[in-house]
């Protein structure tokens, strides 16, 4: 078919207007199209009857305020008046009483039969999701209303943020690492396959681009639709061109939820694409993990299959704790690229695909996305005039991250060029190997065993990302020196031992200026404390459960939801919010009870209860139809981090051995232990966690090492039940272990 095209000489971009006119045009026809009301809502308890009686308390109160009228009548409009303010307060608490009623059946009602309608109900409740405001400040510091000077404010903002990259050329030089071949197998033309599987893997419920082509058209087509995407598909990858909705990006602006809501800086864009153009993104993608996939390095945990925030954090912690429990010191600067995404160089990022394999067909098909790509602003439903976007990654693209990884691994190969062995020094199967950084995209931390080595780490690194238009900033990097939380001394004059707090001052400096030492750092969303403790992560669940808690206060509250709802609300947000990597938790028992006053502190306010009503834990998990330690999925918060826990365990020894994660975690730090009572490991934890659950053999470690590879025994053993309980599950293991 499309050598029909080709051979009459029909662009990409025709075929592909085609294709938009039949697509629009058959939608139209199936389903129409539905109005979007505009406006500000108002409160849905202030009725015309509610309007009526405030206005005839308003009249009734200004006759009261007449002078010169006898005093019997004074009496009686005071009366009328009186009577007035008492129906009102009447008539506007059974109206809120009736509204609340009714969002609660609607909510209870939606949760059983439309779930995206219920969250969608319940984001709006949080408040989630608002866009721009009407009114805007200038860079001058002139407040504007007027429609089209507001879109030339936002216009202006996103302008200098997308095009704001640093002067000069940015210089590649992968050291290390030779240009490899080309794979054949990636150059061929696309398969028909690949193009259904790229389909099938869109989201529903998303924004459509420019062109207003949504996911959903596309995914109910059915295979005309995947014939004609093979077509325009094939005639970008051969031509190297991409229609030009394709190129076009719709910036809409989110209020970040803090700063002043008229200042742009206040709000972050979000680039809503053609999702055809995500189609062949997706390809393309596909395409490019497979020539590049085994070169980045595993160091980079970022928009990598089966890794996420959990694994870098799991692999710090495991560094910082083996080096506290040797009594060492661990130098560690968080390192914060600014605007990482938007300052990529595009020619440099060019010469480093071609660096790692990439060329041909595919990389004329990256390319093409990049060629006059334009972006406009949408707001209030309007948008603004287009502009060039000219450096950076394209924002919500599925080969940005890809793209990215590339990017920043170069970086990286450059550094550990640079400064090889001066990380941190760590020992497995008997083999010394040294780590510098630890990466999820652009979250970097440089590691070293001194203050030296780490400036060392931190200069090379600033010159290499100098030298490749990435800028560091140096007010949000931070440094940290991880240490034991006191040290004995011996005070001969008597005969006891004096704990002296411990507190090495970090004096690293970049660029000129000394970066801040700080006790503790927000990394990935968790908190890491000097001395390793858990006290600032287990703060900061605390303050964010409550914060969504208050967010949810109507919906907790309400008689007329049903606790099927606020069941349901505590296991998706409540508890996720409260459990985040909590798999990497070392707490105590002080820490359990800050965490499960929380959860209690919801289904209370859930059940109408207050502490002083005297009802135990046991009795409100009962009201709420669970149980503290149930099977399932209703369980106390305590026992979903014991969960969560296991689970993670059974993960990482079931990990290969070359992996990063399990790397780091059976590798050891080299040195003597200190005296005295060792601090609690992980392992400690897990192993405390097993014995609770009175596991058959209690072999320890060892024999929770051979079950945990049946996944599906392991899986039941996290959940409660007791391994090793039958003959069948005992069968399983030992095929497996054989």
């Amino acid at each position: 078919m499309y050598l029909l095209w080709e051979g009459v000489g029909v662009g990409v971009n025709a075929v592909y207007e085609m294709f938009k006119m039949r697509v629009l045009r058959t939608a139209a026809e199936v389903v129409g199209y539905k109005s979007q009301k505009r406006g500000k809502k108002g409160s849905a308890w202030w009725t015309e009857e509610v309007k009526d009686a405030v206005e005839d308390k308003r009249k009734a109160y200004r006759r009261t305020l007449q002078r010169n009228v006898p005093e019997e009548v004074r009496e009686r409009w005071k009366r009328e008046y009186n009577v007035c303010k008492r129906q009102v307060k009447m008539m506007v608490s059974e109206s809120k009483r009736r509204v609340d009623e009714e969002f609660g059946m609607k909510l209870s009602e939606k949760f059983k039969e439309n779930k995206k309608l219920f969250w969608k109900e319940v984001k709006r409740e949080r408040g989630e999701g608002k866009s721009g405001s009407v009114r805007m400040k200038r860079e001058d510091g002139v407040t504007v209303s007027r429609s089209e000077e507001v879109k030339e404010v936002w216009k202006r903002h996103f302008d200098g943020l997308m095009n704001g990259g640093t002067g000069g050329e940015a210089v590649v030089t992968c050291m290390g690492m030779e240009a490899g071949g080309r794979r054949q197998g990636v150059q061929g033309d696309l398969g028909r396959e690949e193009v259904r599987k790229a389909i099938g893997k869109l989201k529903m419920g998303k924004a459509p681009g420019v062109d207003g082509i949504t996911a959903e058209m596309l995914k109910c087509g059915g295979e005309v639709v995947v014939e004609w995407m093979l077509l325009i598909c094939t005639l970008a990858w051969r031509q190297g061109e991409v229609p030009e909705d394709w190129r076009r990006a719709i910036i809409v602006p989110l209020y970040k939820g803090k700063g002043s809501k008229d200042e742009c800086g206040s709000y972050r864009g979000i680039s809503l694409l053609s999702v055809p153009g995500k189609v062949y993104g997706k390809v393309l993608t596909e395409r490019l993990m497979e020539v590049t996939g085994n070169k980045v390095s595993e160091e980079q945990g970022g928009f990598r299959k089966g890794r996420g925030c959990v694994d870098q954090i799991f692999a710090l912690k495991s560094i910082v704790e083996k080096y506290i429990g040797k009594g060492k010191k661990l130098y560690a600067a968080f390192m914060d690229l600014e605007k990482a995404y938007d300052r990529v160089d595009r020619k440099a990022m060019t010469e480093v695909l071609r660096i790692y394999g990439v060329g041909g067909p595919l990389l004329k098909g990256i390319e093409a996305f990049y060629a006059d790509a334009k972006a406009c602003v949408r707001v209030e439903g309007d948008l603004s005039e287009s502009f060039n976007i000219s450096v950076g990654l394209r924002q919500g693209c599925v080969m940005s991250p890809w793209l990215f990884n590339i990017y920043m691994d170069g970086c990286m190969r450059e550094v550990k060029a640079k400064v090889n062995g001066l990380g941190v020094k760590l020992r497995l199967n008997e083999a010394n190997w040294s780590l510098v950084a630890s990466l999820f995209a652009d979250d970097t931390v440089l590691m070293a065993e001194s203050e030296r080595n780490l400036q060392r780490v931190v200069d090379e690194f600033q010159s290499v990302c100098k030298r490749r238009k990435l800028k560091v900033n140096v007010g949000k990097s931070k440094v940290m020196v991880f240490e034991r939380a006191e040290t004995e001394v011996i005070d001969f004059a008597t005969p006891y031992r004096v704990a002296v707090p411990t507190g090495t001052k970090c004096e690293i400096t970049l660029r000129g200026e000394r970066m801040e030492e700080v006790k503790e750092f927000k990394y990935l969303g968790t908190v890491m404390c000097k001395h390793g403790s858990m006290e600032g992560e287990i703060r900061e669940r605390a303050v964010k459960g409550r914060q969504v808690i208050g967010s949810l206060g109507r919906i907790m509250k309400g008689r007329s939801v049903s606790m099927e709802v606020k069941r349901g609300l505590r296991n998706s947000i409540i508890l996720p919010t409260l459990t985040y990597a909590s798999e990497t938790w070392t707490w105590n028992r002080a820490h359990q009870s800050r965490i499960g006053a929380v959860e209690m502190s919801y289904l209370r306010g859930a059940c109408g209860l207050t502490r002083w009503d005297g009802e135990s834990n046991e009795s409100v998990y009962e009201r709420c139809g669970m149980s503290e330690k149930a099977i399932g999925i209703e369980c106390g918060v305590v026992e979903r981090v014991k969960r969560n826990t296991l689970r993670w365990y059974g993960h990482v020894e079931r990990m290969q051995g070359e992996e990063f994660v399990k790397k780091v975690y059976g590798s050891e730090v080299v040195g003597p232990g200190v005296r005295g009572r060792p601090p609690v490991r992980w392992q400690n934890r897990v192993e405390e966690y097993v014995k609770e659950r009175n596991m058959r053999g209690r072999g320890g470690l060892e024999q929770v090492r051979r079950e945990c590879w049946n996944r599906e025994n392991w899986r039941h053993f996290c959940r409660g039940h007791p391994l090793g309980g039958s003959s069948r599950r005992e069968r399983g293991v030992g095929a497996i272990d054989r």
